[in-house]
């Protein structure tokens, strides 16, 4: 097994990935408190029908 040259990167990068960790679990339980109201209104949509007679 290899040495790292410099073991303070490691440190960084897992501050960094639990960060992004935090926003991906963010964005998820904010998409799904929309997500009800996103899919009536693409349900709603794929219903109307166009000026020229097509859906």
């Amino acid at each position: 097994m290899r040495m790292l040259d410099d073991p303070t990167k490691i440190t960084s990068d897992v501050v960094g990935s639990v960060i992004m960790y935090h926003h991906m679990a963010e964005n998820f339980r904010n998409m799904s408190e929309v997500q009800y109201d996103l899919e009536m209104i693409l349900e709603r949509l794929s219903q109307l029908e166009m000026r020229d007679g097509k859906k």
